[in-house]
């Protein structure tokens, strides 16, 4: 069986070998990616080793990786107008550009 090393994701199971492979992918591909689970279940850590390897990629190419938010939907209100913005104010999508934004809490 090969092995795949990455930082920050831990365990022999079959499930943990695919996460792995499945993070060390999107870091090399500018396609947006989705994570989701139960609450508790680290997805921010994921979203961490996704960015910072392509961030890495990017800057070894001359890119400017974009910028890293996080944002907790349970504490902002109006989210709507701050996600998306209004006129002559940007909202969260428009400042991260071409970064990444993590949104949690979802309801």
């Amino acid at each position: 069986a090969e092995s795949v090393e990455l930082r920050g994701v831990l365990g022999g199971s079959s499930y943990s070998k695919t996460l792995r492979q499945q993070v060390l992918r999107r870091q090399r591909d500018s396609r947006n990616v989705l994570i989701f689970g139960e609450s508790g279940t680290k997805q921010d850590n994921l979203a961490f080793l996704i960015y910072f390897g392509s961030a890495g990629r990017k800057r070894q190419q001359g890119l400017d990786p974009g910028q890293l938010l996080f944002v907790d939907c349970s504490s902002v209100s109006a989210q709507g107008v701050r996600l998306f913005g209004r006129p002559g104010v940007p909202g969260l999508l428009d400042v991260t550009e071409e970064g990444t934004l993590v949104l949690s809490r979802i309801d």
